[in-house]
């Protein structure tokens, strides 16, 4: 006979995983169906992951509708079943699943919208991370500036939309009727991070998305600039970027600045 902790943990990945493997083990009245008193918890398990899930992604269920994301949510556990003790992160998955999920991925603003929500989610639970001040970059000597490299804190994130997620997410934020999903002329960056205990976001030129990208790769400022240059007019390229510099350390986006 399996010992109770075994057999709880049979029980719990039966719940889990939709299985029926501990059938045998369950007690039911004459007549009763083991695998129907088994489902009363699989289903319950789903639903209180459902309600996880709509918390974290509620402009996706506005916009879906009640019914729409209760079935995109049964086929995304499906799909993707819970696989961290930690239940924040059941919705890990979601924007790559109806990315590539073939019920959804024609319709790409879902999987955009979803992405912003969850960059929401993530810039808001990332790690604390000391910043880096104007007076910081005040003292550095100017002949280091050059090599200048940015450390930027863990809670920002970059998305490249492109469809207007980010004008049907706003809307429905407003609780304004959401414009009809179309695709964009041309990708739209969006900048998330976290400030003061606060999770932000703000749509950036192309010029802005290239050289945070560049940065987060550790690129030199001087690097920065010169690629500036190739962007708009390479007289003011250094002025530019000194003013991103101070948007993103002014805006907690900077953990450190490395000479």
């Amino acid at each position: 006979m399996a010992s109770l902790a075994a057999l709880q943990e049979r029980l719990q990945a039966d719940i889990m995983q939709r299985s029926g493997h501990t059938l045998s083990d369950i007690k039911a009245p004459r007549g009763k169906d083991k695998a129907k008193r088994l489902a009363v918890y699989q289903n319950a398990y789903k639903l209180r992951l459902t309600e996880i899930l709509g918390n974290t992604h509620e402009r996706l269920w506005t916009y879906l509708g009640d019914e729409q994301f209760y079935r995109m949510s049964d086929r995304y556990f499906d799909a993707c079943p819970s696989n961290h003790a930690n239940a924040r992160f059941v919705s890990t998955r979601l924007p790559q699943f109806l990315a590539t999920d073939g019920r959804y991925s024609g319709q790409p603003v879902l999987a955009e919208i979803a992405a912003i929500e969850e960059a929401l989610e993530d810039v808001f639970d990332a790690p604390d991370a000391s910043l880096a001040t104007m007076e910081d970059l005040a003292a550095m000597p100017p002949d280091q500036i050059a090599g200048l490299t940015i450390l930027f804190a863990p809670s920002v994130r970059l998305l490249a939309l492109n469809t207007n997620a980010l004008d049907i997410f706003q809307a429905l934020k407003d609780e304004d009727e959401p414009p009809a999903p179309a695709m964009a002329k041309e990708p739209r960056p969006l900048l998330v991070w976290r400030q003061e205990l606060r999770s932000r976001y703000h749509e950036i030129n192309a010029e802005e998305h290239m050289l945070l990208n560049q940065g987060m790769a550790g690129k030199p400022f001087s690097t920065l600039c010169e690629m500036a240059s190739v962007m708009d007019d390479p007289d003011s390229a250094a002025g530019r970027v000194a003013g991103y510099l101070t948007g993103w350390i002014n805006g907690g986006m900077v953990s450190e600045l490395r000479t």
